[in-house]
């Protein structure tokens, strides 16, 4: 868990924890991520991945705070 969250967004660990990134989101751009999702779970293309993107995070008040994101690749080593 990323500390930064309570202080930029207000939102508790508690809160977050277990939830959909989409939490975060405003509905309309968390349907979008939600079909992003599906196609790259679909089709295993890699082009999100280790490129710095603008997004749209929401603070817990509602207000949108501009952010930018890289997202990295994970492996699951315990299977």
């Amino acid at each position: 868990f990323n500390e930064h969250l309570t202080t930029h967004f207000g939102y508790t660990k508690k809160e977050l924890l277990g939830q959909n990134i989409n939490a975060m989101m405003p509905n309309n751009i968390a349907e979008k991520h939600d079909e992003l999702l599906k196609n790259f779970l679909d089709t295993k293309q890699t082009d999100v991945f280790s490129k710095e993107r603008l997004v749209w995070p929401m603070h817990k008040n509602g207000y949108i705070v501009p952010s930018y994101i890289v997202i990295k690749m994970s492996h699951n080593f315990d299977n």
